[in-house]
C-alpha cells in the first residue's frame, strides 16, 4: 500500500486510540480489528496476494512484539492489538521502527511518571532491582502510577513516518 495512503490512516487511528485510552483507559477492538482489516484489505487489493501476505506478516509482528511486555503486566492487550493494526496499514518495516521509537519514549515517560510519582530513591531502586513491589506493595504499578501507552505508539508512529 503506498505510504502517502497508509500513515495518513494510521495516524488517524493511532490518535483514537490515544484519546480512548487517555479517557477510558482502553483501546476498544472496534477500533483496532477494523483498522487491521483495512490494512489487510488495501494490502491485498493494491498488491495482490503478496500485498495480502504483507499485511499478514505486519500484523503478526506487531503483535508479537508486544506480547511479552503484555504477558509480563507491562500493558494492556489493546496496546498489542493496536500495533498489530498499524502493522497491517505501515507494513513490517515500519511497525518495527513504530515499536522501537515508542518503546524508547514509553521508557522515558514510564520513568519520569515514576520519579514524580515516588521520587529518585524509589525508582532507582525498582530499576536497579526490580522489587519496589515486594520492600513495599504502595511501590507497584497501579493505573495511577502508569500511563497510556497509546500515546507513545502514536508519537513513535510520527517519529517513523519522519524517518521513512
Amino acid at each position: 500500500m503506498p505510504q502517502e495512503l497508509a500513515y495518513p490512516i494510521a495516524l488517524a487511528v493511532a490518535g483514537i486510540a490515544v484519546y480512548t485510552d487517555t479517557r477510558y483507559g482502553l483501546i476498544p477492538n472496534k477500533l483496532s480489528f477494523p483498522a487491521a482489516g483495512l490494512g489487510f484489505g488495501l494490502n491485498a487489493a493494491t498488491a495482490g496476494w503478496d500485498g495480502a501476505w504483507v499485511a499478514a506478516q505486519a500484523i503478526g509482528l506487531g503483535v508479537a512484539l508486544f506480547l511479552l511486555p503484555f504477558l509480563l503486566g507491562g500493558m494492556g492487550a489493546g496496546d498489542v492489538k493496536l500495533l498489530g493494526a498499524l502493522g497491517a496499514l505501515v507494513g513490517p518495516t515500519n511497525v518495527f521502527e513504530t515499536f522501537v521509537l515508542s518503546a524508547m519514549l514509553g521508557g522515558v515517560v514510564g520513568l519520569v511518571v515514576l520519579v514524580r510519582r515516588f521520587g529518585w530513591q524509589v525508582a532507582s531502586f525498582t530499576l536497579i532491582t526490580d522489587r519496589g513491589a515486594l520492600v513495599n506493595p504502595s511501590w507497584g504499578a497501579t493505573r495511577m502510577t502508569g500511563f497510556p501507552f497509546a500515546s507513545a505508539i502514536f508519537f513513535g508512529l510520527f517519529a517513523s513516518m519522519m524517518v521513512s
